[in-house]
């Protein structure tokens, strides 16, 4: 791992155990952050757009509508108030 890789995984572990993840969850998207960088660092506004809107329909399937709403499952974001 390149220093300013182990640099931005420790501040992203950092800012997600202070914004109250669960640890798995946390880990999870830590792991997915450079995924989707690297994936999308090419793409345009739109299709930036396009892909933000697809990931949120996944959510959706996965969640429900409540993500809509500002839902927050026990422990994510306890400590940030809305």
């Amino acid at each position: 791992m390149t220093k300013p890789l182990k640099e931005f995984d420790q501040s992203a572990r950092t800012w997600v155990s202070v914004a109250g993840f669960p640890r798995d969850v946390g880990n999870n998207l830590v792991l997915a952050i450079p995924k989707v960088a690297q994936q999308t660092q090419h793409m345009t506004p739109a299709e930036l757009e396009q892909y933000g809107a697809d990931e949120f329909v996944k959510l959706e399937r996965a969640h429900g509508t409540r993500w809509r709403n500002g839902y927050r499952p026990p422990g994510v974001w306890s400590t940030i108030s809305t």
